[in-house]
Formats: structure tokens, sequence, C-alpha cells
């Protein structure tokens, strides 16, 4: 599967991090329209939603994060 096709498949998530050998390639809140082509045709090894949670006073929420790691 490329990182195109699961970023189409997948759709509960805030920020997109794309990871290769431990380097941060692509790391953006709310979108990925601007990504490069190059990234979106990599093909991924595995991915995985990591959820921050954030408290400030008597509010909070949370955000997933979608961590993709490719080849």
């Amino acid at each position: 599967m490329t990182v195109r096709e699961l970023l189409t498949k997948e759709k509960d998530y805030s920020v997109v991090k794309i990871v290769k050998d431990s380097e941060i390639l692509w790391n953006e809140f709310c979108g990925w329209y601007d990504i490069d082509k190059k990234l979106l045709n990599m093909k991924v090894l595995k991915y995985e939603f990591d959820i921050k949670v954030w408290l400030s006073g008597y509010k909070g929420g949370h955000y997933q994060i979608l961590v993709i790691e490719v080849e």
C-alpha cells in the first residue's frame, strides 16, 4: 500500500507524521495536500495511531497522530 492509499483509506486523524529510518520526512497538522508527490508514492511498511491528550485548566481534548513508517 502507498502513503496516498493509506491517507485516503484512514479518515480519523489530525496529524500526519511520515518516518523513514527514524528520520521524520513529514509532520503536518490538519492536512497533507501540499505534500511532495514522492512521499505520497512511497510504500508503507507499517502505521499506527498515537493519541495525544491535553489538559488546560477545566478544559481538555485529544487528537490522533497517524504515524506512517515508509521504505
